[in-house]
């Protein structure tokens, strides 16, 4: 009876049957293939990761290159554009001299343009309070027209005394002191240094009203 069971038993109920027979060369193979294939995907990608990171490095230096320029250019803006005006008139002097018309565009439009955005910028408040500074102002025109004057009439009189400049050119520099200075200078420059704007408009308009007498 034993041996009848024992002979009705088929080879593959063995569970131990799938276990010793020995595996498949070609699913070896393609298992192998696979195993080298990810490894080489990883590698590529670890390869990406890092030209990604060089790449974004080189980017940062140049913006921080193109921040610092630009920053460097705002601050020296107002010099870095007169050296450029006085280049672009040695180099070709009727583009300034004829072309670009100075008796309108420099001594008309350039002033109305000046006084214009400064109007625009400024505050009525700001105007009443730079004109309600009497001593500021009082000081700021006895300056122009008195210290200046008298500093540049008696350093006329000795240049022309031991002969170091002539009687025409002297007396040509003590008018010129007597001359306030022109407005769209005086608001630039009070601009760029960051001061009182109001005060630089009222004492410009009002030395150029005072100079003609």
């Amino acid at each position: 009876m034993d041996q009848e069971n024992c002979r009705t038993i088929p080879t593959d109920a063995n569970p131990y049957h799938e276990m010793n027979e020995p595996s498949d060369p070609g699913k070896i193979f393609n298992a192998h293939g696979q195993n080298q294939l990810k490894s080489k995907n990883e590698t590529s990608q670890i390869g990406d990761n890092s030209a990604e990171g060089g790449n974004n490095e080189e980017q940062i230096k140049s913006y921080a290159c193109r921040k610092k320029l630009l920053e460097l250019y705002e601050t020296y803006e107002f010099l870095l554009l007169i050296t450029l005006a006085i280049a672009a008139a040695k180099i070709y002097p009727p583009l300034g001299a004829i072309y670009v018309v100075p008796d309108i565009t420099a001594d008309w439009i350039g002033v109305m343009f000046i006084f214009l955005l400064a109007g625009l910028a400024l505050k009525t408040e700001e105007f009443e309070a730079a004109f309600n500074q009497y001593f500021f102002n009082l000081f700021v025109q006895s300056f122009n027209f008195g210290v200046v004057s008298l500093a540049a009439f008696a350093l006329a009189i000795f240049l022309a005394k031991v002969g170091a400049l002539h009687q025409s050119l002297a007396d040509g520099m003590v008018i010129c002191s007597c001359l306030p200075m022109a407005i769209n200078m005086v608001i630039i420059l009070c601009k760029n240094a960051d001061g009182d704007e109001a005060a630089a408009v009222f004492n410009s308009a009002v030395g150029n009203l005072i100079g003609i007498f």
